[in-house]
């Protein structure tokens, strides 16, 4: 028998902005599945953390 994990909605806070975000039960049940720790940053913070880190890529190369 096959045991079951319920997900349910959890409220964070961005370790950039200090914003409160919700980590959805479909978002942790996805990272779960995956094998991921749960997010540090909201949406946006994270959106702009990986523009930063690309642009710092494409920067360094060439």
């Amino acid at each position: 028998m096959e045991a079951r994990v319920k997900f349910e909605d959890q409220r964070l806070d961005c370790c950039d902005c200090g914003k409160p975000f919700i980590f959805s039960a479909g978002e942790r049940a996805f990272f779960w599945s995956k094998g991921l720790t749960q997010p540090r940053r909201c949406k946006e913070c994270r959106e702009r953390r990986r523009l930063t880190l690309v642009q710092a890529r494409a920067g360094g190369e060439g």
